[in-house]
Parts: structure tokens; C-alpha cells; sequence
């Protein structure tokens, strides 16, 4: 018989399982990883959205130095006499990987890992002037410059191929290309930085857990056609401020909250239902 007799003859069943429960230990072990993992987990996002918005930024500004370098190279073409001597001739010019015409230059500031800069140095005077065609089509991309500046905030200096300032909201006709981005960009690569920035008012203590608060994306596009350097677009911008985009996405961080409390909460009751069991 599948049954078994108790003292009084009555069959009683097959005695079920009793139903697994974790111990106490581990269950105060899985909870203390997960206090610990949540402020880690916290961290490492916090640094990767702060990156992201990083590259963005450098994002933007190498696509408004396309732009620019785009319309430069229209104007020169209509108004140089000789392309062939125009310019300077680049002792390594960039060779194409392919044929194909499209080549995206990638976001390549990592704030992890990128060395912050001093303060951008001045310019510096030269002896030689800038000649009377370059300044005109200085002052009239920069005037496009301008009014676009008004949605980009970005900071622009157009630079001919000794690096002297021929458009831009100041340093006309002084010389950047002693400044670090502007002489590796003059060889013929894209070069940006990250470099300090004074800021107009004392940064909030919050503002101290965020590496991009202080500091300012630097890019140096260089112009080259036929092997030749025409010039350079340098550009700057401050990137976004992790904390005023966060509050910005204010309501996707409150559902991540609620998710975080909720599951601390679910974390107690689990614990203290073990413990009392």
C-alpha cells in the first residue's frame, strides 16, 4: 500500500517536501551585495553618461568645422589665382584607408582617461600680415558664424596655414600655432583637448563629483586639399553639464529612483521575513 498506518489504523499520504527557504547567512549575504553593487552600478553609469555627453559635444563641434571648412574651401577656390601654390604643402599628407569619398571623423576625447590641459595661452603677433583676401573671407564666414552661434554657443577662430587668426570674434592676425592642437592639426591630423576654463562663478560643492564641470572641448580641424594644408577651423565649446541634464531628464531618473527604492524595500521584506521565519 502506497499509505502508512498511524498508532489509530488511519492511512495517512506520502508526507510532501517542505519548501526550500535560504538561510540567513545567505540571505544577508546576497543583500549585502546588493547594497554594495547599487552605489557601484551608480558610479560606473554616472561616468559613462558623463563621457557621453562629452563626445557629443566634440561631436558638434566637428560637425560645424565640416561645414565651415566646406564653405573656405568653396571661397578659395573662387578667389585663389593658384591653388597649386596656395597654402602649404604637408610633409606627411593624410592617406585615404579606401576610395570611399565618406570619412567620418569620430568623437576621440575619453574624460576618463584624457589629460586636462592649462587654460588655452594667448595668441601671439606676427610679422607678417594676413593678406587683404584672406581677412574679407574671414570676416564673411564669420558673420555666417555668428548667427549660427547664437543655437551652437561654440566658440570659432578660422586660422590660415601658418595658424593666424583670419576670422573669429577676436585675436585677428596673431598666431595660435603654438598652442598644442593647433601645431599637431598644422601636420595634417584632427586633434581636440580638453583644457581647464574659469568659471565666472564658484562651481556648486555638488558640481565637485563631475570631471567635465571645469573644463572645455578644444578641436582643430584642418583644411586640406591636394596634399596641401589651406588652413584650420578651431573651435571650442563647454560641454553639457551632467547635472543640468539630468534635471533636464528629471522624469526618466525619478522612474529609475522609484525602481531603485522599490527594490531595497522588496530586499527588507525578504530579509526580515527570513530572519523572523
Amino acid at each position: 500500500m502506497s499509505g502508512q498506518s498511524d498508532a489509530d489504523g488511519a492511512q495517512t499520504g506520502p508526507r510532501p517536501n517542505p519548501k526550500y527557504r535560504p538561510g540567513i547567512r545567505t540571505v544577508l549575504l546576497l543583500v549585502n551585495l546588493v547594497v554594495l553593487v547599487l552605489p557601484l552600478g551608480s558610479m560606473v553609469f554616472f561616468r559613462i553618461y558623463e563621457n557621453q555627453l562629452v563626445r557629443e559635444t566634440e561631436g558638434e563641434l566637428i560637425a560645424q568645422s565640416a561645414v565651415i571648412a566646406a564653405l573656405f574651401r568653396k571661397a578659395i577656390n573662387k578667389t585663389a589665382t593658384d591653388l597649386a601654390t596656395f597654402g602649404q604643402r604637408l610633409d606627411r599628407p593624410p592617406k585615404r584607408v579606401s576610395d570611399d569619398p565618406y570619412t567620418p571623423i569620430p568623437p576621440r576625447i575619453d574624460l576618463q582617461i584624457a589629460e586636462v590641459l592649462p587654460k588655452r595661452p594667448d595668441g601671439v603677433s606676427v610679422t607678417d600680415p594676413v593678406s587683404e583676401d584672406l581677412q574679407k573671407l574671414g570676416r564673411d564666414l564669420t558673420e555666417v558664424f555668428l548667427v549660427a552661434q547664437r543655437t551652437t554657443l561654440a566658440g570659432f577662430r578660422l586660422l590660415d596655414h601658418r595658424g593666424v587668426v583670419i576670422g573669429g570674434r577676436g585675436e585677428l592676425g596673431l598666431s595660435l600655432a603654438h598652442i598644442k592642437e593647433v601645431q599637431l592639426a598644422m601636420a595634417g591630423s584632427y586633434v581636440s583637448v580638453l583644457r581647464h576654463r574659469t568659471l565666472n562663478n564658484p562651481a556648486p560643492p555638488l558640481a565637485s563629483i563631475s570631471r567635465g564641470t571645469g573644463v572645455r572641448i578644444f578641436a582643430a580641424y584642418p583644411i586640406i586639399e591636394n596634399g596641401r594644408l589651406w588652413g584650420l577651423v578651431y573651435m571650442s565649446r563647454t560641454p553639457n553639464n551632467i547635472l543640468r541634464h539630468m534635471y533636464a531628464s528629471r522624469d526618466q531618473f525619478l522612474i529609475i529612483g522609484l525602481g531603485i527604492v522599490s527594490l531595497t524595500l522588496l530586499l527588507a521584506w525578504i530579509t526580515s521575513r527570513t530572519i523572523s521565519s
